[in-house]
């Protein structure tokens, strides 16, 4: 195989020519950028420089001292081994690609790495006069309109010879790319879309939260976000008129389903008092009063073949249940078909219904002894079966007109993120739709022909801030690596313990010397004295484990569903919520045992984490109560007492952050609220009285909040998601 030697190519990047395409991605020699479907992906110099290496030799073997010698040259003083190792860790990440099941970059163990995917020149039309081909700026010309031999240009004397080597690199590229491309046609076709399948943005305001297509594929509905206030807006496909139909509100909507003849919009908004309680409204597709079918409806709604009734899911989050339920289309003789139990409420990404109507698809998340996200068939006549399960998310899956296949999106726990999927039937098999960085929603829609479908994409940026001074306003961000940031608390001897996607790590203070302490999927961390705990999803099973400060020696506490463990103030015990029914506050000794009932939940089940306050007499968590008006609340419980003696109102924004923490002085609970699209930290005295704002931040979102040990500083988990509407043509 051709391939280049010495320096990466540059491909004449006066003319423009500079950009290598693989897969999905291109990367732009000159502006040093890896674009992904034409959008910047975020990648350093070094690892970018890595990939360039890679990509100038497909398929063969570059050695690490090859890419010591072309990354780090003329004798630059680095840590190699551990500069390159990063490298090739921040690259990989960047392409969604991985070390145990490569796509892109395959480690040749003790030599180096090998690209995989077969790599193409992009070639930009050559620039023309109206009457052929022109010079660029510099005298040269683009490859396809160099003057024969012999004819001179100003600078042809002094440029030909390097043209020359120029055009050489360039065919011997090519070469190597048709050769490649031929011997890795199958291992290509895993790592990219159906070449027939186009993926386009609808929106670019990064706002998108919702979206759903029109039965005949004119017409998207979407739901914007500025600051707290959510509206309904209609998007014209073809020509991209837009128009709003409902005007912005301080709500959440989790649905949207238009109605069989598509002149009908059907929607499900929160109550403005609790997010997690919620009603099915509906109203004309263009614009027009909305009326309120049903109360108490927690998923999109699917019409029946014949239009006549739809079907939706309840969740009742005291019993771990999900009720499968069918209504008339006018909301009339609204019943139970079926109850799902040992299922997450809050998880209702919806139920279909099949094109011949004898068969209902409900995508669920089991809980209890069992964490996974399966997929059930359920007639209407109550009959049920598991035909799919996960580790991970399962989305509201759509019918193909056929019948004999589903469409949905998996959020699988190796991938990280949302990918289109196809699940066959009867057999069960799944068969993988796309391959990149994009994160899809839950809520896939498609067209009645099943050739157009639509997904909002998103993009979560966090990293970590350190606020002090005058109402914490000074912010410092700390570089601790390039993939999101999810957790973060300050360690002993003021490092940094911190939570990715996959790894829980720690640094010293400024970011530096980070070293993964394990791979485990951490979803809450605390500590506890010398310990640090984790709630843990490992092997499809929700646990409370015990580390060493270091991450070693893991162990498990708690398998029975626990939710946010919070430590004793004395290191001696852990408090965590029981999500099997009745959910309880329940306690375990840090070394183990048989745990103890504290009290039970009240109201209509728990919606965030608990905070032990520093005397060790009372945990707090926020509860919903959903009688006789939905409200969130704050409940006080006495550890003493084994009961709540207090509950304090809060505002509904809090639903989404649900992190409490107590003030140093136990006065205090602290929470995020989002105002106007920005979040802030408030304080709500525990003797009552309005709360009151801590932060004066006017940019980002809090994902996760911590104090330092000192109470002088605060440790943000903050950044932004930016979620748009894409518009998936020629869908198979």
């Amino acid at each position: 195989m051709a391939s280049f030697l010495g320096q990466p190519p540059v491909y004449d990047s006066s003319n423009g020519r500079s950009r290598l395409r693989f897969g999905q991605f291109e990367a732009d020699l000159v502006q040093q950028k890896l674009l992904n479907r034409n959008r910047p992906v975020h990648l350093e110099n070094k690892p970018f420089q890595v990939l360039v290496t890679l990509l100038a030799q497909p398929g063969q073997l570059v050695t690490r001292e090859e890419l010591y010698s072309k990354v780090w040259p003329n004798g630059t003083y680095v840590d190699f081994d551990e500069g390159l190792n990063t490298g090739i860790k921040k690259l990989r990440y960047a392409l969604g690609d991985s070390a145990e099941a490569p796509l892109y970059i395959e480690t040749v163990t003790r030599r180096g790495y090998r690209f995989l995917a077969p790599v193409s020149i992009v070639e930009p039309a050559p620039p023309t006069n109206g009457s052929g081909p022109v010079a660029v700026a510099d005298g040269t010309f683009p490859v396809e309109a160099q003057p024969p031999l012999g004819t001179d240009t100003p600078v042809a004397s002094q440029s030909r010879r390097k043209q020359f080597l120029s055009i050489a690199a360039v065919c011997l590229f090519v070469l190597s790319a048709i050769w490649w491309m031929e011997r890795g046609r199958k291992l290509f076709s895993r790592a990219s879309v159906s070449p027939e399948m186009e993926i386009r943005m609808l929106t670019h305001t990064g706002h998108a939260e919702l979206a759903a297509i029109s039965p005949d594929g004119l017409y998207v509905a979407y739901a914007p976000r500025v600051g707290e206030n959510v509206s309904l807006r209609m998007r014209q496909v073809v020509s991209g008129g837009d128009v709003e139909i409902l005007a912005p509100e301080d709500v959440e909507f989790v649905g949207l389903t238009f109605s069989p003849d598509g002149n009908y919009l059907y929607f499900i908004r929160s109550d403005k008092n609790d997010p997690g309680y919620k009603y099915l409204f509906v109203a004309p597709a263009l614009g027009g009063p909305a009326r309120k079918l049903i109360t108490d409806i927690d998923s999109p709604i699917s019409f029946s073949p014949d239009g006549r009734q739809f079907v939706f899911t309840r969740g009742i989050p005291t019993k771990n249940q999900t009720e499968v339920r069918i209504a008339n289309v006018d909301a009339t003789s609204d019943h139970l078909v079926t109850t799902l139990t040992g299922t997450a409420a809050d998880y209702q990404p919806g139920a279909t219904w099949s094109p011949d109507g004898r068969s209902i698809a409900v995508a669920i998340l089991h809980v209890g002894k069992r964490i996974d996200s399966a997929l059930d068939l359920v007639s209407p006549d109550g009959g049920q079966r598991e035909i799919y399960s996960i580790e991970g998310y399962v989305g509201r899956p759509m019918w193909h007109r056929s019948g004999n296949k589903l469409f949905l999106t998996l959020y699988k726990q190796q991938d990280r993120r949302g990918q289109l999927w196809s699940i066959s039937l009867p057999s069960g098999f799944a068969e993988r739709i796309t391959n990149d960085l994009t994160d899809y929603d839950t809520n896939l829609d498609l067209t009645r022909d099943g050739t157009t479908a639509v997904s909002v994409e998103s993009v979560l940026e966090s990293g970590l801030w350190i606020a002090s001074g005058s109402y914490w306003s000074h912010l410092d961000q700390v570089n601790v690596g390039e993939a999101p940031l999810l957790d973060v608390l300050q360690g002993k001897n003021g490092s940094l313990i911190g939570i990715t996607p996959g790894e829980l790590w720690s640094s010293k203070s400024d970011g530096s010397s980070r070293t993964v302490l394990t791979k485990l999927n951490v979803n809450h961390l605390s500590e506890c004295g010398k310990y640090l705990l984790a709630e843990v999803y490992h092997s499809g099973i929700r646990q409370l484990m015990r580390l060493d400060a270091d991450g070693t020696h893991a162990t498990i506490l708690v398998t029975a569903s626990p939710l946010s463990p919070a430590c004793s103030p004395d290191a001696r015990f852990v408090f965590y919520a029981d999500l099997n029914p009745p959910q309880r506050i329940m306690r375990v000794s840090i070394e183990g045992g048989i745990p103890a009932e504290v009290a039970r939940i009240p109201g209509d089940g728990i919606a965030g984490s608990l905070a032990v306050s520093h005397d060790g007499n009372f945990v707090a968590f926020p509860f919903e109560q959903f009688t006789p008006v939905p409200r969130l609340q704050l409940a006080l419980l006495s550890v003493s007492k084994g009961a709540v003696t207090k509950s304090l109102k809060v505002p509904g924004r809090i639903y989404g952050n649900a992190e409490i923490i107590w003030s140093p002085n136990d006065s205090a609970l602290q929470y995020a609220v989002a105002t106007k699209g920005v979040t802030n930290l408030w304080e709500q005295p525990v003797a009552g009285g309005k709360p009151k704002q801590l932060t004066r931040f006017n940019s980002d979102e809090i994902f996760r909040f911590n104090w330092t040990q000192d109470h002088k500083k605060l440790l943000l988990a903050r950044g932004s998601i930016r979620r748009d509407v894409v518009l998936i043509s020629n869908f198979k």
